[in-house]
């Protein structure tokens, strides 16, 4: 009975961290957080954006991790991500995601981990000549 509860309690907190649906409103959310991360962001934020920041780091590390762990599960026969051995942090994938967002608006309507998937496979594709440590 308590642990029905706990769930209820947490209902509208689970709905007001709800993950992005598609590429808009995932770029949508992670402008807010580039923009404070780049110091284009002046005061203080508001708590909508504090909600979008945490949408968007949350499901993009999310992905990535995801990603990172079923490879390593041995459960697909070649990677489809190949980034550098010491991994890359949240910030780093933020950006790699907007950044492939804004180059391909043609594909915002696109399920959100998907697009971040296909940002990563982008950025460190596998089968290639490493230019990290260059």
């Amino acid at each position: 009975m308590r642990l029905i509860f706990l769930l209820f309690l947490t209902l509208p907190v689970s709905s007001q961290i709800a993950a992005a649906s598609d590429g808009n409103e995932l770029l949508s959310q992670c402008s807010v957080i580039l923009e404070a991360m780049d110091g284009n962001k002046t005061g203080n934020a508001t708590s909508r954006e504090a909600v979008d920041a945490t949408r968007c780091m949350s499901f993009v590390s999310g992905v990535s991790q995801t990603s990172t762990l079923y490879e390593a599960s041995g459960k697909m026969s070649k990677p489809s991500v190949c980034g550098p051995d010491q991994g890359i942090t949240t910030s780093q994938a933020v950006r790699i995601a907007v950044k492939y967002l804004k180059e391909h608006p043609q594909d915002l309507h696109q399920k959100a981990s998907m697009l971040v998937m296909y940002s990563l496979m982008d950025a460190f594709p596998c089968g290639t000549v490493s230019k990290i440590g260059r």
